[in-house]
């Protein structure tokens, strides 16, 4: 369980970003975190992380707050890996093996345990046939699962992923999402893709005045809440409402069902 509770949070300079910011991650689940540019999504995504301290408010796991030290920072990372929006900012050895094995020989791994987890890193995220090559010379779609199967690497239980798919054409999106179903790790995804969101999710938390809005994926259906964090109704829930149907329908498959459901009726 990770929890934010009450985080407020700035930078020199400016005011306050979060300003109370309060967020849930059961293990196992996985929660969509949406909001304007500029709302917070990044901050309390590194808050969750350990890389950024709040002013006030606490960051928890297992009902244990995090301790802004070396030893609980190291302890904590061992268990919540952040995967930044642009790869580029995390990749920096010479292959794709060397990249992926860096956290496990860094968590004190023998040379055989650290390439067992590389090896199954890889596997998991569809790219053993990287392996060998240069990172430099890797697509923008390639060196974002590079990034992400060093932070699998590590077997962490809970992956905090930063605008994944962006960037990504539709198949690319598809193969990495497909890709995170068999992890198992408890995730939060910051995206401003509100369709993803409603169909991904378990629960979406959005952002807006500082604070958190968090509930089921039908939380995208209160227009009053969108509008405020400058995003738009799914298309499922916006089709939905049009035609007087009712319901959360997450996809095309449960949008034409409750087309045919009122059809009978």
């Amino acid at each position: 369980m990770l929890t934010a509770h009450d985080v407020v949070v700035g930078y020199p300079g400016a005011g306050p970003v979060l300003t109370g910011a309060s967020l849930t991650l059961a293990p196992g689940r996985r929660v969509a975190l949406l909001g304007a540019n500029g709302s917070g999504k990044t901050t309390l995504l590194q808050c969750l992380a350990g890389a950024l301290r709040p002013t006030s408010g606490a960051v928890a796991l297992d009902g244990e707050p995090l301790a802004h030290t070396r030893a609980g920072l190291r302890a904590h990372r061992r268990r919540v890996q952040l995967v930044l929006q642009d790869p580029d900012d995390q990749l920096f050895s010479a292959d794709v093996t060397q990249d992926v094995s860096f956290g496990p020989l860094n968590l004190g791994l023998d040379e055989a345990a650290a390439r067992a987890r590389t090896r199954e890193a890889l596997d998991l995220l569809g790219i053993a046939h990287l392996a060998g090559r240069p990172t430099h010379q890797l697509s923008y779609g390639e060196r974002k699962r590079v990034t992400l199967a060093g932070a699998v690497a590590m077997r962490p239980d809970v992956l905090l992923l930063d605008e994944p798919t962006a960037g990504l054409d539709p198949a690319g999106v598809a193969e990495l999402l497909a890709a995170l179903a068999g992890l198992g790790a408890g995730m939060v995804i910051a995206t401003h893709d509100v369709d993803l969101a409603l169909a991904w999710a378990d629960e979406v938390a959005v952002v807006v005045g500082g604070r958190v809005a968090q509930g089921p994926p039908g939380l995208l259906g209160d227009q009053v809440l969108l509008e405020s964090a400058r995003l738009r109704r799914p298309w499922t829930l916006e089709l939905a409402a049009r035609l007087g149907v009712g319901g959360t329908p997450r996809d095309l498959d449960e949008v034409v069902a409750l087309i045919a459901e009122g059809a009978r009726a």
